[in-house]
């Protein structure tokens, strides 16, 4: 009959108890972790999450002039880290990355810097809406809005940023030119669509109508985009509120002319149809 070493299968039922007893600490530990990090997040949740919108307003704020200058393509994500003031892991933690973040800064534009303009959309489609398909109406509408429009973005303190942006958007266009147009550009074009098309008691949706709605926009969004120009070819600084009045008056009475109107009739009340510009 063998005999059995005394030291015999120890070393494997060693490791197999070592192996054991660290499957349970392992767990033990985890277990532990998950407690505390439970007992953090209900303690701290709010304190991280006003940290959080800190650190995204930031990167949104700073985004917007980086953006704005360099584009896209023309700044590291360190350089915008740096410029928000962030850690650069910040920015993959809080958008995915770069391209998400440009995103994110777009649609920050949208739906935040570019406000007073949806509200200027929503005020005068309230008011179309309750014309019952008045011409002279339509026309009071379209002066009130492209006078709006073009002071709004001549005076607004980061509507050369906006401008940037959204103009690169339309020479290279990104995923981000879709928030851009669902947000801003479609809602306008199409109003002034349906202004120009009443006015002129002509459909909307014909190319002369949406075409000569595009020339109409043209004309405010350059005053913006080729500022410079014309303060340069004036001898002015900047453009005021007295000039913003001006210019807006200016394309006041450009677009009178696009929809077959005298500008000057409107202004004495003389129209035949009594249209008076209110603007």
């Amino acid at each position: 009959m063998p005999t059995l070493h005394p030291t015999a299968g120890i070393g494997e039922n060693s490791e197999f108890s070592l192996f054991n007893r660290l499957t349970k600490s392992i767990d033990c530990i985890i277990l532990i972790l998950k407690g505390e990090i439970m007992a953090k997040n209900s303690e701290s949740m709010p304190r991280k999450s006003k940290r959080g919108d800190k650190a995204i307003a930031r990167l949104l704020d700073a985004g917007v002039e980086a953006f704005a200058r360099y584009g896209l393509e023309g700044i590291a994500t360190r350089q915008l880290a740096k410029a928000a003031g962030v850690n650069v892991a910040a920015i993959a933690y809080y958008f995915g990355g770069k391209e998400g973040y440009y995103l994110a800064v777009v649609r920050h534009l949208v739906q935040e810097r570019a406000k007073p303009v949806r509200d200027l959309i929503e005020r005068v489609r309230g008011e179309l809406s309750a014309s019952r398909e008045n011409p002279e109406t339509a026309v009071r509408l379209l002066l009130q809005l492209l006078h709006g429009l073009a002071v709004t973005i001549m005076l607004k303190h980061d509507a050369v940023a906006i401008a940037s942006i959204f103009s690169r958007e339309q020479l290279r266009p990104t995923d981000a030119f879709e928030v851009i147009y669902e947000g801003v550009i479609q809602p306008m074009h199409q109003l002034v669509s349906q202004l120009v098309a009443q006015a002129t008691r002509k459909p909307p949706d014909t190319p002369e109508t949406i075409i000569r709605a595009h020339v109409l926009l043209g004309q405010v969004l350059f005053f913006r985009i080729a500022g410079t120009t014309l303060c340069r070819r004036l001898g002015w600084n900047h453009i005021t509120e007295i000039r913003a009045e001006q210019i807006a008056n200016i394309i006041a009475e450009m677009a009178c002319r696009a929809v077959g109107l005298d500008p000057r009739q409107i202004d004495s009340g003389k129209h035949k149809n009594g249209v008076r510009d209110e603007t």
